[in-house]
């Protein structure tokens, strides 16, 4: 499974983040970011474990990461990846 998100996967587009313009936040419109397989199910736990803290505007991005982890994983796996949270 690739790790990119656009649809189903961790890549968030428009475009791709290069060491020239990681930290310009003049021109987020041309920016993206290509999260890591850790990263996603730190993601995950995180929001689990402070979902009802969270700010309504990333409840989309907290269930697309949510999904992310449970397409990946088989319902065992998943009970006990949570289980941490």
């Amino acid at each position: 499974m690739s790790n990119h998100i656009s649809t189903a996967t961790n890549y968030i587009s428009p475009s791709r983040f290069t060491d020239s313009n990681i930290f310009n936040t003049a021109d987020t419109e041309n920016q993206s970011y290509k999260f890591t397989e850790e990263e996603l199910d730190s993601l995950a736990l995180f929001f689990r474990k402070y979902e009802n803290e969270l700010p309504q505007n990333l409840a989309h991005f907290s269930r697309f990461v949510e999904n992310y982890v449970y397409n990946k994983m088989t319902i065992a796996e998943v009970e006990a990846f949570f289980s941490k949270a």
